[in-house]
């Protein structure tokens, strides 16, 4: 039977011994840092006191009995004779444990299994000792303890015993059933939708009374909502105390020394989101428990103290509750995310290399995502996190992270006040209105499509539409593409707004905007269930019932990579330095934005006569240089149409293109016009990247224009050619090893080898970064020669692969620098740099590098790579020299 259906007396007492149970256990868990105050001790003492008379009042006789023997082992406590966590902390915990229990399950029915375990508990308390404070007072002033209870004479507490807790308070509150409110909130809810009919009548008419009456319904029905809405409100500390407890025992299962701090515990919150919240809450916290902070050894090995910290802070901010759950431990691990997300497959290698910092930490919300190494009854089943953020999803709410590696994480919850009415913006698409939460709303935008403006027009990307908002590009959704894929315009102008889709920004263009709102949310029926562009219904002042927008759900639907928020923006170019120029040559694939590639891939720019391509089998060539030059479309790559050499030829005279230099072999990439040269910024933006062969976009003297990835072309044009081969022109990390095993006396972990890549041009920090990468190998990655030095003063590094043209110091001035230190001469130094040639190799060996390699020759890249790491762990391991 659950409480709900209990005689409403014995609810009384269900309600009264959860009150009880928090507050004691709270008091019994502080008494192990802190000692309790005459205060503190009172109050615990009447608590129990109460719970006794309580629990006999009603005739649970084995109940009132543990209440009594809780009551004599705190007399000597109250009476100062003992502190209290001379008694037995967990002793007592596990005593309140049961009265949860009791109350929960046991109420109606007691059974023989938790009679027995009551009794047991009784006889420990009755048979125990307490270790009294010293001074030990004399036998003749020890307290007397009361008579047992007898089990056949319950009583009620008498009028001359001490008052409980809360007494003051008697006649200032009142116990309402849950239902009730709820009740309540219902005809609250059906009250707003005639308050919002009546203001849409009165705003059409020209009764002046009328219209002063509809007002006046709006202030007291506003007024009137917010103090129901009151009533529902409890405070966030009802569910925030319980973790004291959680943590407590946490940290003893895994021998861990953790403190809670809370903060905000008088912050408000809908019951019904409190409920929601909780289970994961708990989950969040016992992952910090876990996941998050070390050993005391550990921690002692990086210089914190022993004692790890999780701060659990709320506080209302933008009609939300936000809740914060901070810890001082370990942080997230980038590469270890990632590899163990390839490993499961929930991520490709290739988006891998892609992932910034923030999208490789929101892998552990993936579902069956676990790092950990066993599975324990805390963690390790991959049941968790995704959990977390799908039932903070479903009530309105998101949530984000924020992690520094060996410093900490934070898991921020932003939640509604409240579900069942909220502000939303109504807006219409066609002939049917639909409202957005407020919460999601960032801002209005209206735009005056006109071809001839630079400042205010929609363009398009690889068929996309998207909009430059304050120099960001903003990607759309036209809502009446999304809901009727036939609806498709040509507008003069548009309504954009604004939303944050889980901290992501995109614009969902609109035909109208209308006014704001308060509506009342109603689930949608199963039928619906499945649409995940919706969130649920509402009725309009006009009794017409308009679909509720779910922003998340919809940005999924568009197949949308949504833009990160400015403040993200800045703080990764920032991080990343990506205010370098670098040179990209420009040029027109057939297609309506410009097309560019990095400048240091570009080989040669030629042009042929279309009489002279022949075919190979499939594949185009020209003789170029006494060998045949295969030819791979861009145009056809990327998508956008067929090779067409007739048609081609009639409206271009010659065929243009771009050589590659690759392995020693030449391969050409042909392109419709080349334009121009420009030295820019490499802020790439790899969010629209959502194809193969393109690396990104860029802002370019105003324009949006696409990044080819054209070693990713070339590799298709090899594959061509000879299909499974063009992987294994470059030699991975297996096969190089196993090669040069038969050189050595003893197997070498090449694995573990960590490389200091120092590198400032964004383009090539992917490129390379994802070569070593893809051979299993560690990188950490430095913007220029003094970073480089910081980091290596900071921890131990196999190899340093360093460009040479970087701001600050660059990468000659760094190999003298290294050099000049005895400690660092053991490490070999690889150049590798556009800047080629005889004479630049020859000054880059004399600054002390080992090698001085071009820097878009991979496989001279790699196997340069590895024959030095294969040396130097030969020499770790003290094998023969390779």
């Amino acid at each position: 039977m659950s409480n709900n259906q209990l005689d409403p007396a014995l609810q009384e007492l269900v309600a009264e011994i959860e009150e009880i149970s928090a507050r004691v256990t709270g008091l019994i868990q502080l008494s192990e840092t802190t000692e309790l105050n005459a205060t503190q001790i009172d109050a615990l003492y009447r608590d129990v006191h109460t719970l006794k008379g309580s629990c006999l009042l009603f005739g649970f006789q084995e109940m009132g009995a543990l209440a009594h023997e809780l009551e004599t082992r705190m007399e000597p406590v109250r009476k100062g004779y003992v502190q209290l966590k001379a008694v037995g902390v967990d002793r007592l915990l596990k005593a309140f444990d049961l009265f949860g229990e009791f109350s929960r399950e046991h109420m109606v029915n007691m059974t023989p299994q938790f009679k027995d375990k009551v009794q047991q508990m009784t006889s420990s308390f009755k048979n125990g000792t307490t270790q009294a404070a010293s001074p030990t007072p004399s036998p003749a002033t020890q307290p007397t303890p009361p008579p047992p209870v007898q089990a056949s004479s319950p009583a009620p507490a008498s009028s001359n015993t001490p008052p409980p807790a809360g007494a003051d308070d008697a006649n200032t509150t009142v116990r309402v059933p849950v239902a009730l409110l709820d009740n309540l909130m219902a005809m609250m809810s059906e009250m707003v939708l005639v308050r919002n009919q009546v203001l849409q009548i009165s705003n059409s008419s020209d009764d002046l009374e009328f219209l002063n009456l509809s007002q006046r319904l709006d202030v007291v029905t506003s007024e009137l909502q917010s103090e129901v809405m009151k009533t529902r409100m409890q405070p966030i500390g009802n569910v925030l105390s319980k973790f004291q407890r959680v943590v407590r025992d946490l940290a003893k299962e895994l021998n861990k020394k953790i403190e809670l701090t809370l903060e905000g515990t008088e912050t408000e919150l809908d019951k019904s989101l409190i409920e929601a919240i909780k289970d994961p809450l708990t989950h969040i916290i016992r992952n910090a428990c876990d996941h998050g902070l070390e050993t005391p050894d550990e921690r002692r090995g990086t210089g914190k103290s022993e004692m790890g910290q999780i701060l659990v802070r709320s506080f209302h901010e933008g009609g939300q509750v936000i809740i914060q759950v901070t810890d001082n431990g370990r942080g997230l691990n980038r590469d270890k995310l990632i590899k163990k997300a390839i490993e499961k497959g929930i991520i490709t290698q290739e988006k891998a290399a892609k992932m910034t910092d923030r999208e490789a930490h929101e892998l552990i919300f993936a579902a069956g995502f676990s790092t950990a190494a066993n599975v324990t009854n805390i963690s390790g089943r991959g049941v968790g996190m995704d959990v977390v953020k799908n039932n903070i999803e479903k009530i309105g709410g998101r949530v984000e992270l924020k992690s520094e590696l060996g410093k900490g994480m934070t898991l921020s919850l932003k939640i509604p006040l409240t579900l069942a009415i909220v502000p939303a913006m109504i807006i219409k698409s066609g002939e049917e209105k639909y409202a957005i939460p407020q919460v999601k709303l960032v801002e209005l935008v209206r735009v005056e499509n006109n071809p001839d403006s630079e400042e205010e027009k929609i363009e398009y990307i690889q068929g996309k539409p998207v909009f430059r908002l304050r120099g960001k590009l903003l990607p759309l959704v036209i809502l009446g593409e999304v809901l009727n894929p036939e609806n498709k315009k040509d507008q003069s102008s548009y309504n954009i707004v604004v939303l944050n889709a889980d901290n992501r920004y995109f614009g969902l263009v609109v035909d109208e905007i209308h006014d704001t709102a308060d509506i009342v949310v109603k689930p949608l029926s199963r039928f619906l269930k499945n649409l995940s562009v919706y969130s649920g219904a509402t009725v309009l002042g006009d009794g017409s019932v308009s679909l509720i927008l779910d922003v998340i759900g919809l940005a999924k639907y568009a197949q949308l990579t949504a833009a990160r928020p400015q403040e993200e923006d800045a703080a990764l170019q920032s991080r990343e330095a990506i205010s370098d120029q670098q040179e990209f040559l420009f040029c027109k694939v057939g297609a309506p934005t410009v097309h560019g590639l990095p400048l240091a891939v570009v080989h040669r720019l030629e042009e042929f006569q279309w009489a002279d391509i022949q075919m190979a089998g499939e594949i185009p060539v020209v003789q170029y240089r006494d060998q045949l030059l295969p030819i791979m479309s861009v145009h056809e790559y990327l998508g956008y149409g067929k090779f067409d050499v007739v048609n081609l030829s009639q409206t271009y005279p010659t065929c243009k293109a771009v050589v590659i230099k690759k392995n020693t072999k030449l391969y050409a990439l042909q392109v419709h016009e080349i334009l121009d040269v420009i030295s820019t910024s490499t802020n790439i933006d790899d969010a629209f990247s959502d194809r193969k062969g393109v690396l990104g976009s860029l802002l370019v003297n105003g324009e949006v224009s696409v990044i080819i990835n054209a070693y990713e072309c070339v590799e298709h044009l090899m594959n061509k050619m000879a299909p499974g081969q063009a992987s294994e022109r470059v030699p991975d990390l297996v096969s190089y090893v196993e090669e040069q095993k038969k050189f050595s006396s003893k197997p070498l972990n090449v694995k573990a080898c960590k490389i200091l890549l120092v590198e400032d041009s964004n383009f090539f920090k992917r490129h390379l970064t994802a070569i070593l990468k893809k051979n299993q190998l560690h990188v950490v990655v430095a913007n220029h020669g003094q970073e480089a030095l910081d980091l290596l003063a900071q921890d131990n590094y196999d190899l340093v692969l360093s460009d040479i043209e970087m701001p600050v110091m660059n990468g000659l001035e760094l190999a003298k620098a290294i050099r000049s230190q005895d400690m660092y001469n053991h490490i070999p130094l690889i150049a590798i740099t556009t800047k080629f040639s005889e004479a630049y190799a020859q000054e880059g060996l004399e600054a002390g590098f080992n090698e001085y390699l071009e820097k878009i020759k991979e496989t001279e890249l790699v196997e340069t790579l590895f024959r030095y790491l294969t040396s130097v762990k030969a020499k770790k391991q003290g094998n023969v020299a390779v």
